[in-house]
């Protein structure tokens, strides 16, 4: 329906504006579940960057979760959208 194409077009959004990105959102045809994942290039990773990244990665896998268990589109963090204003 309408809501699950707004979502996986918000979840595509997300992918690329998101800030801080916290892993990337893709749809599983095998499991049929829209699916958090994250890469993280291990080489000379430090524990404080490895954390960093796990933090990321849990906000945004809580802010997608709720979004979806309230039947709500989640919003973009630390996007602001110009859509509407006028410049000049």
């Amino acid at each position: 329906g309408r809501y699950k194409q707004d979502l996986f077009e918000q979840a595509l959004k997300a992918n690329y504006l998101d800030v801080p990105k916290g892993g990337f959102l893709a749809y599983s045809p095998k499991v049929e579940q829209l699916v958090l994942f994250l890469k993280v290039p291990s080489e000379n990773l430090t524990p404080d960057q490895a954390l960093s990244h796990i933090n990321g990665f849990k906000d945004k896998y809580k802010r997608w979760k709720e979004g979806i268990d309230n039947n709500q589109i989640p919003m973009l963090v630390g996007f602001v959208s110009t859509k509407g204003t006028s410049s000049g």
